[in-house]
């Protein structure tokens, strides 16, 4: 260990000290050195106008920033001793580029020692080598002073698979394998980085193989180092795998002009604006008002165009009422308040000259922009001066704030605001993060004296409101890009930064936008996160789980997986999915009729409906897929019947799947139980298993009701052995009732074709089961390798007794945080247990006053509505996770808190039949299309039957669980299924708090 001085070039700094691009035009005009001041004013000839004090100050600041090679700070020690090299070099040299690259892991080592993080480890000796193409690898391209935030955050949702690469030499590229159409399209490789693990531990890592990137973040171009190095731009070139922010769409995002026309087509206020774009490759739309625009193709001979211009500009009705005006350049290379100017809108001159000081130093693409300037909120509360002698007050000093929102795309492809810093500095210059300390909006609110809570949650509203219509407007533009103005196929916009000022509009508080930042915005959020370690990692969560989503579509597209069993209608999602995600689909079924046929890759027809003959069935599938020599990735069914069979097909092509004896037994409601019941050893971190189990007999002739009594006792449930959607399930309460109860199925349902889906072609024995008294839930889970990956939790209302159909759902849980705990424990313990390793599974659960109670495992996904619920409260893809399990590829393992509440209604023939009439149908597919409801068709008629099988379910979507209940009783009166003798609120008593 050596004893260092903390040692930082320029580059550690923000953006004001770093090389700017007035330093830039240092080099390309050298005769403006700031050390040649003399020798300027002889050269009168290079410009009608002498630098003015704003641009001898920027070049004062970059004087300084070029001699500026230590930062304050302690006297810290770390090893030295780490290879920080070329991977595929045998010595430590360090190449003639990456001459900062030593700086950049000094600045790395200061960050995780003085935040109380443990110094990285070099493991480069021993190369990893556990990686495949089917693991993600997130790549940040950077020094480690605008991702730290993504580095830690990324250890915590994804352990190793957040990498920073500090050097391009830690990087390849090779041809890709056309997998996405475009044949010269790149596969980026890593061959080193540092990584990071959930306690926030740091490795430098080799890897061997070099891992498939899977998602890119290129911080190495001009724009994000000001110039000082752009070897980042040609590793973007060509690539194939997603990333945010291609040097294209980051000039695009920095356009302050288009950012501004396009938030205002999304309603968001911004300040009259003046533009002369300069080489602009962009056509903008003028329309709005508020906004002129003079293109420049020269910067010569063009003051006298700026001058009219500007002069009109400033005598226009529309800016009367303003004071001040401001002169400001845009471009990617222009950043903290860069030759911003305020000006006293009668200074025509004053405001002339600013626009025209910038010229000279503008790049194809930028422009100058001249704006009303935005009146910041004035602080309420005058500061007090108090002593023993004196006491007196003087008014409020001119101080001033910016806000800084943060938008990430989501998973869903949403725009979501993330968070809010503040900056508070002197309002007679410039305010930006790099001259103010950030603090959070509601501390800064209340300082400014803004002391009532529902104001400060308005002005949070409304910031909100205008950062995600601003980026949704964004991504809508960027959706009609070609390929060639976005960089590469995989570039898109995930993240931005949008600057405020608060201003008061007819006495309202309002946020006013001045510019939007590219993705390199996050740098306050990380030092306002190690101030307050509290709030570690929110600003970047979501785009974390948006690179990870993202990343796992990329490794499954062009996937083949062979499906086995089609479903009924409520599986349609899955095919269109597939096609979405870009996975080939073999699907084998007994219907060659089937709608799903048409929707897959190939449809293999195969009887397989005698499901007392799944081993052969299996068999057969294997002979085929071989004899045709078919390559298979994997192997995977969403229909319950097909459960066991999928399992002995992976199991015979040496797949991953569920496991044979585990789907045989989830498959068998009583073997389920009664393996559960044995498995009473101790287990040092949770409860012993048999205490979730239910006492069960199983019931196949008239002569074995007697013994099933005497075990079970009444009350009692009576159900299918190998059901499914809650068919033939009846509460018997005397031995009578079993017998009638038993005639009748065996009367009704024997073979598959009395009533497809529901278990016959397993058999049609029965089994009986004590009652369970408690509220029920549905956990659906996420098991990869035998490891609880994620699992979610909803509420399921009172059923429609004696038969306990489904009737209403509520997601999220409205358990308490320990009894949702105690849900998913047992869910997991349940599954593995009874030998379930690999899959979506679903899993209903009753919890009753002693703890949870297993009431079944179904060995698939959940069905219904509860594929779409879970992404869209969790934006959590269990299908995609379903396909990725049976190709062995790790699936999403990171759950974030519930975006909304969901509350949804199950539509019967027997007790809706009002409801579901083709005009009532009709007005709720309007309904689902305008967005009002979700509609969930789950069979394709909705005829009535012997039994009441759910048609479809409408649900709603609300900030809060009783604006839900009100919306959807709402809605039910509209369809006349509302009534006094079983009101609609009887269906969601059980949706309360529970605390």
């Amino acid at each position: 260990m050596l004893l260092l001085r903390v040692v930082f070039p320029s580059m550690f700094q923000h953006r004001p000290l770093r090389t700017s691009p007035l330093q830039g035009l240092i080099r390309q005009y050298p005769r403006i050195q700031p050390t040649m001041t003399d020798s300027l004013k002889r050269k009168k000839h290079w410009s009608p106008v002498l630098p003015s004090p704003v641009i001898r100050e920027h070049l004062a600041i970059q004087e300084r920033a070029l001699s500026y090679t230590s930062a304050t700070g302690s006297y810290c020690s770390w090893s030295t001793e780490v290879n920080l090299g070329p991977p595929a070099s045998s010595t430590k040299n360090i190449p003639a580029e990456d001459r900062h690259i030593r700086q950049y892991y000094e600045a790395l080592q200061y960050t995780l020692y003085e935040t109380g993080y443990p110094e990285t480890v070099d493991r480069t000796a021993n190369p990893r080598t556990e990686y495949t193409s089917r693991d993600p690898a997130i790549v940040i391209l950077s020094s480690p002073v605008e991702c730290m935030c993504f580095l830690l955050e990324g250890g915590r949702q994804c352990p190793g698979d957040m990498i920073l690469v500090m050097s391009t030499t830690w990087l390849s590229k090779a041809p890709s394998d056309d997998r996405c159409g475009h044949s010269d399209s790149h596969t980026l490789y890593v061959h080193k980085g540092i990584t990071s693990d959930r306690a926030g531990n740091t490795f430098i890592d080799c890897f061997d193989p070099p891992r498939r990137v899977t998602y890119f973040m290129d911080f190495f171009t001009n724009a994000c180092t000001s110039r000082q190095r752009c070897d980042g731009e040609e590793v973007e070139r060509h690539l194939e795998c997603p990333m945010s922010s291609s040097v294209q769409l980051s000039a695009i995002v920095d356009d302050k002009l288009l950012t501004r026309i396009l938030a205002g087509q999304a309603g968001v206020p911004y300040p009259k604006t003046l533009a002369f774009p300069y080489k602009s490759s962009l056509t903008y739309d003028t329309a709005l008002s508020g906004i002129t625009v003079f293109p420049l193709s020269t910067t010569a001979g063009v003051v006298n165009i700026i001058s009219a211009a500007i002069t009109k500009f400033l005598k226009s009705e529309e800016i009367e009422v303003y004071a001040k005006m401001v002169v400001k350049p845009s471009g990617p290379m222009w950043f903290g308040s860069q030759n911003v100017s305020v000006h006293s809108k009668g200074n025509h001159e004053s405001i002339i000259g600013a626009a025209v000081e910038i010229l000279p130093f503008l790049s194809e693409g930028d422009a100058i922009l001249v704006e009303t300037f935005c009146e910041p909120v004035q602080r309420v509360r005058p500061m007090k001066i108090s002593s023993v002698k004196n006491k007196a007050t003087r008014p409020p000093s001119q101080l001033s704030f910016r806000l800084r929102a943060n938008v990430c795309r989501n998973p869903d492809d949403e725009a979501v605001m993330t968070s809010i810093t503040c900056g508070v500095g002197n309002a007679c210059q410039p305010i930006n993060g790099d001259n103010t300390v950030v603090q959070s909006l509601e501390e800064t609110l209340k300082t400014w004296g803004i002391s009532d809570s529902r104001e400060r949650q308005s002005v949070y509203d409304d910031i909100k409101h205008k950062s995600e219509a601003t980026l949704n407007a964004i991504m809508k533009f960027e959706e009609n890009l070609p390929s060639c103005m976005k960089g590469t196929v995989g570039a898109q916009t995930d993240l931005i930064g949008i600057d405020y000022v608060l201003t008061r509009d007819s006495g309202m508080l309002s946020a006013v936008l001045v510019e939007v930042n590219s993705h390199d915005c996050t740098i306050n959020n990380q030092i306002f996160e190690f101030v307050n370690p509290a709030s570690s990692g929110e600003a970047v969560r979501l785009l974390v789980r948006t690179m990870l989503t993202r990343s796992l579509r990329y490794i499954m597209r062009g996937k083949i997986v062979l499906v086995i069993g089609a479903g009924g209608v409520s599986k349609h999602f899955v095919w269109e999915a597939a096609n979405e995600y870009g996975i080939q689909v073999y699907l084998i079924d007994t219907d060659v009729n089937h709608f799903a046929a048409r929707l897959v890759k190939e449809f293999i027809r195969m009887d397989i409906s005698d499901h007392t003959h799944d081993g052969k069935h299996a068999s057969a599938i294997v002979d085929l897929i071989q004899g045709r020599q078919l390559t298979i990735d994997g192997c995977v069914t969403f229909w319950e019947d097909c459960v066991p069979l999928t399992a002995m097909i992976c199991e015979k092509l040496s797949l991953t799947g569920a496991g044979v004896q585990g789907a045989i037994n989830a498959k068998t409601k009583s073997l389920t139980q009664k393996v559960l019941s044995g498995r009473n050893a101790d287990i040092p971190h949770w409860p012993r298993t048999h205490l979730y189990a239910s006492k069960t007999s199983r019931i196949e002739s008239h002569m074995d009701i007697e013994n099933a009594v005497n075990i079970i006792g009444f009350p009692a449930v009576m159900k299918l052995e190998y059901g499914s959607s809650a068919v033939a399930v009846e509460l018997v309460e005397n031995v009578d009732q079993c017998h009638d109860h038993l005639d009748k199925v065996q009367r009704d349902l024997q073979t598959e074709s009395d009533l497809p889906g529901i278990g016959l072609g397993h058999g049609n024995a029965m089994l009986l089961m004590e009652y369970v008294d408690g509220t029920e839930h549905d956990v659906d889970i996420i098991i990869y390798r035998r490891k609880l990956v994620a699992a979610f939790v909803s509420d399921n209302g009172p059923t429609n007794l004696p038969n306990f159909t489904e009737t209403s759902a509520a997601m999220p849980t409205y358990l308490s945080p320990g009894k949702r705990n105690q849900l998913v424990v047992a869910a997991y313990q349940c599954c593995t247990e009874i030998g379930l390793e690999n899959g979506t599974f679903n899993v209903e659960m009753k919890m009753t006053p002693a703890g949870p109670k297993l009431l079944e495992i179904n060995g698939r996904m959940g069905g219904f509505y509860l594929r779409d619920w879970i992404k869209t409260c969790y934006k959590v893809d269990i299908l995609l996770c379903s396909f990725a399990i049976a190709c062995d590829v790790r699936p999403i393992g990171t759950t974030q808190d519930p975006t909304t509440h969901i509350l949804g209604l199950m539509l019967t023939p027997g007790h809706h039949a009002q409801a579901l009439t083709p005009e009532k149908l009709a007005f709720l597919r309007t309904l689902d299309t305008n967005g009002v409801i979700r509609f969930n068709q789950l069979e394709e008629s909705p005829e009535p039957e012997d039994y009441d099988v759910p048609f479809c379910n409408i649900a709603v979507l609300a900030s809060d669980r009783d604006h839900a209940k009100t919306r959807l009783i709402d809605i039910g009166k509209l369809i006349g299924i509302d009534s006094q003798t079983v009101p609609m609120s009887y269906w969601f008593e059980d949706f309360c708090s529970d605390s």
